[in-house]
């Protein structure tokens, strides 16, 4: 995919560009950026910013999934028509010998769609440029910045997880104190008695992680959206204990409560990739489906990506964020962490026990503090974990954790119970009603500084009721079987399909010497539109080898219709 001496020209999800080099391998470094405060980066990676004159325009296709009418950016002619772009990156090459060349030799396509046109159409005018093994972006900065057709260029730094490392007495239940304490602080039973995510299971909470969630956990599996991305796993089981604070399977007798009451929750991962350039494409997969993103990760040097998060706020979406573990002052003007610290986003520092700043006097970790920020219980915190292997969760389904990574979903889990109550309720009216129904608590008392922690009953009697959110689609006249998207396609690919009149159905994947591949079969669906996605696996998980394949609808009220798609590895 990253083959020597080539650059690829990448169109991703928002015709974006990314020029690919050498092995391919990322290389991570530490550099100060300010004083005591070290923030990582990909060495040999750059984000630059391409003049719209030196990159050939793509326009936009509407294409409907999920029901409703979307744009749909997709790369068709995103080469380079630069001819002093191509020529400055080759006079940068004879200078940095380890820097690959710029070719058009071969273009990657893939797609990004979105409830509004166009809100992240400024994106493709950036590019994430990688370098070959031993070059250093601040090494080469200067140069690249005066490479005609680059406006500017910024070095790709890493997202960070806020969880510090587990000790024994967080575990179990601490002196009598009920094991989660939390959900008694903020008020939340008292909510729960009016208003629960399952009684509107079109709220929706997106959690966006690099390693993953484990879907098949069994305080989580019942409230797992099913376009969520499979449970794969990259080292750690952050992002588990993440989701298990605000959508845990409550009332269920096992285990823990969720923040939410059973909102369902859905995932879109990075594949284990920390970089702020995987973390954005995640969140963009998901973003026009959710009521609710939680955030609990975040860095420094990331501006770049501000207008990203505007983006995200116009589709309508709220943006919770851990304000971070590093003990900063975020009222520091050298320091500008993202997402938290963008107008559009809100942050959410940790409390302990006591309500006082969480702070462990063991690792020197302490939550990251801001005038006017909101706080929320962070220590202590009893939420899900596990990995590959459900054994685990027989002897171990919760564990006690510390951090702004669990102050985070709390308060987006109160946001999605205001949608609950309201679907309707803008972003900037949910940030403002969270702020200002806070408790007033003293966080440092050898300071007597006081802030605002979370109170969820109060929230939500300050939320005004709404209508739901009702979308009338037509039915049918007819049935249809529409051409898959995208196609050609690696490694997912969207079938969809119209019913006159409810019926059961199944989708089958044939080869071209008529043997099955795949059935999917669906049953007591209402007349409407439909999607169904297709990973290119057989019946048994195994990838199927590229080519053409016929896919067939076949109805119960005996419609069948048959059509080709392309699958390319």
């Amino acid at each position: 995919m990253k083959p020597k001496g080539v650059f690829y020209l990448m169109v991703l999800l928002f015709v974006c560009f990314v020029v690919s080099g050498a092995d391919g391998a990322p290389v991570y470094k530490e550099r100060p950026v300010a004083q005591g405060i070290m923030q990582k980066y990909v060495a040999n990676q750059a984000i630059v910013k391409l003049a719209p004159e030196a990159i050939d325009r793509v326009g936009l296709q509407p294409q409907t999934v999920h029901g409703r009418k979307e744009a749909v950016i997709e790369a068709t002619n995103g080469r380079i028509k630069s001819a002093a772009l191509r020529q400055g990156l080759a006079r940068l090459k004879a200078k940095h010998l380890n820097v690959t060349a710029l070719s058009d030799a071969e273009l990657i396509k893939r797609h990004f769609r979105t409830g509004r046109t166009g809100d992240f159409r400024f994106l493709r005018e950036y590019a994430l440029i990688e370098f070959g093994e031993g070059v250093d972006f601040f090494g080469i900065a200067s140069d690249l910045r005066t490479v005609p057709g680059v406006l500017a260029a910024y070095p790709h730094t890493c997202t960070e997880k806020y969880v510090t490392p587990n000790d024994p007495w967080y575990d179990g239940e601490p002196n009598g104190i009920n094991p989660q304490w939390h959900l008694i602080r903020i008020s939340l039973p008292n909510v729960w008695n009016t208003y629960k995510g399952q009684n509107n299971p079109d709220i929706i909470v997106g959690v966006v992680e690099d390693c993953g969630v484990n879907l098949t956990h069994l305080d989580l599996a019942a409230n797992v959206h099913p376009n969520s991305e499979s449970g794969i796993f990259y080292g750690d089981t952050h992002g588990t204990m993440v989701a298990g604070v605000t959508c845990a399977v409550t009332n269920n007798g096992n285990a823990i409560a969720g923040a939410s009451w059973n909102s369902r929750f859905l995932v879109s991962h990075t594949e284990g990739d920390p970089g702020w350039w995987a973390a954005i494409f995640a969140i963009a997969d998901i973003a026009h489906l959710c009521d609710v993103l939680n955030y609990s990760w975040g860095g420094l040097d990331a501006t770049w990506t501000d207008d990203f998060w505007t983006g995200v706020d116009n589709l309508g979406t709220i943006q919770i964020a851990a304000a971070g573990n590093e003990n900063y002052n975020l009222d520091d003007p050298n320091i500008e962490h993202r997402p938290s610290e963008h107008p559009k986003v809100f942050p959410v520092g940790g409390t302990n026990i006591s309500d006082f700043y969480w702070y462990d006097p063991f690792t020197g970790q302490g939550t990251n503090r801001k005038l006017g920020m909101l706080y929320a219980p962070g220590s202590r915190i009893i939420t899900t974990t596990g990995t590959e292997n459900n054994s685990n969760l027989i002897t171990d389904p919760v564990r006690g954790v510390n951090g702004t990574s669990f102050s985070a979903p709390l308060v987006a889990g109160v946001a999605a119970l205001m949608r609950v109550k309201n679907p309707n309720l803008t972003t900037e009216t949910c940030r403002s009603i969270l702020l200002n129904s806070a408790d007033n608590v003293l966080l440092n008392p050898s300071t007597w500084e006081y802030g605002k922690r979370l109170n969820a009953e109060r929230a939500l009697d300050q939320t005004p009721s709404g209508a739901p959110k009702i979308a009338i689609a037509p039915v049918p006249e007819g049935y249809t079987l529409e051409q898959n998207f995208p196609n050609p396609f690696n490694p997912v690919t969207s079938i969809s399909f119209a019913l006159p009149v409810p019926t059961s159905c199944a989708i089958r994947i044939y080869n071209l010497q008529g043997q099955e591949v795949r059935v999917i079969t669906l049953e007591g669906l209402n007349a409407g539109r439909h999607s169904i996605r297709w990973d290119g696996l057989d019946g048994r998980g195994v990838p199927v080898s590229s080519g053409v394949y016929l896919y067939e609808l076949r109805t119960q009220t005996g419609f069948f219709a048959t059509r080709k798609l392309l699958f390319l590895k």
